[in-house]
């Protein structure tokens, strides 16, 4: 079938600056960059959560960084639980090790889990600022619990060698 008489020719290269990313679903992409690319019109993982100004942009880092803090908190939270704990649960039956301890231990690394996968999305829209404030936050969070409990660093060393990529 000749579609040339539609007037748009399909051989025609378009700048990447130039392709409208209105979020539809046309495309497999839906409008997400697949580069690096600094701006401040962007969608954060829901669509309340957008920004169209310099300000917004910078609200939305300092949500991102305060992310990264509930994240290592979380992470240090239960360090310190089981840093209290510590007793050896080896000769205890499986149905007594299913405590409340341990429920709310799961419940935490739910929460742990939760952040640090929503923070993982949150560096893929590929958005310089975006990912800056998410490393910076991991980096400032991270260096601001080791200075404050010295104590649990080596306890939280250990258990990040066991923890997932993004919890």
């Amino acid at each position: 079938m000749d579609h040339s008489h539609h007037g748009h020719p399909h051989d025609t290269i378009v700048p990447a600056t130039q392709v409208v990313q209105d979020g539809g679903h046309g495309g497999h992409m839906g409008g997400h960059a697949m580069a690096f690319h600094f701006g401040s019109n962007e969608v954060v993982l829901f669509d309340f959560w957008k920004f169209q100004t310099p300000l917004g942009l910078l609200i939305s880092c300092n949500v991102i960084v305060a992310l990264c803090f509930l994240l290592e908190s979380v992470r240090w939270f239960r360090v310190f639980r089981r840093h209290q704990r510590q007793n050896p649960e080896d000769d205890v039956s499986i149905v007594k090790r299913i405590n409340a301890f341990l429920l709310a231990d799961v419940v935490l690394f739910a929460l742990q889990l939760t952040l640090g996968y929503a923070l993982m999305l949150i560096f893929m829209t590929f958005n310089v600022w975006l990912c800056a404030a998410t490393v910076l936050g991991e980096a400032l969070a991270n260096m601001t619990f080791r200075v404050l409990f010295p104590k649990l660093e080596a306890s939280a060393a250990s258990a990040a060698t066991v923890e997932t990529c993004c919890g």
